[in-house]
């Protein structure tokens, strides 16, 4: 099976030409790129060159191979068959760090040093899972006023609970509220 084994988006110095994408072939045969395309998301599918990916090997593919330039922030990587279904992606969200390469492993994809046409790094900067293929990615952030929503829903869900124990348990009621008899 074909799978985007690592991408360089943010090259020491200058980014033109310097950017290149690494497809791996983790099957026991040799497998044809014939048919296959690429795309960053932003760009139509850029057909990739007839060329054969040996059994468990990778192969480098400069930026003049996939013809688009890889963004330094907020990037992704898609990778289609030649029915054009989506065989595979690779995301990553904020900056690249300059010279690092996007490398998939077994726990995910990460941040490491290139290690184009080689095996990938083991250990990095971790990124969000990638598995293959894959449907998508649900994400969220909070800002500044996201977090202080978040605290103030958490307190009123809280407050509410408290509420409705107090008024159902007799013994909690009586703690809270208690009783004054009248004195004579």
């Amino acid at each position: 099976m074909l799978y985007i084994s690592e991408w360089l988006p943010n090259p020491d110095g200058t980014d033109h030409g310097a950017e290149w994408i690494e497809i791996g072939n983790n099957g026991n045969a040799p497998a044809s790129l014939a048919g296959w395309s690429l795309s960053n998301g932003t760009s139509k599918h850029m057909a990739l060159p007839s060329e054969s990916i040996p059994a468990n090997g990778v192969l480098l593919l400069p930026q003049s191979a996939f013809h688009f330039a890889l963004r330094n922030k907020d990037e992704s990587v898609f990778l289609y068959d030649p029915s054009g279904a989506l065989a595979g992606e690779s995301h990553f969200f904020g900056v690249a760090p300059s010279g690092k390469s996007v490398n998939f492993g077994e726990g995910g994809s990460f941040f490491a040093v290139p290690t184009p046409g080689a095996a990938n790094a083991t250990t990095g900067v971790a990124l969000i899972p990638s598995h293959y293929p894959q449907t998508g990615i649900i994400s969220f952030s909070l800002s500044g006023a996201g977090v202080f929503g978040l605290a103030i829903g958490s307190a009123l869900i809280l407050a509410l609970c408290v509420t409705i124990a107090i008024i159902h348990y007799d013994d909690l009621r009586e703690l809270f509220f208690p009783k004054h008899q009248e004195v004579r």
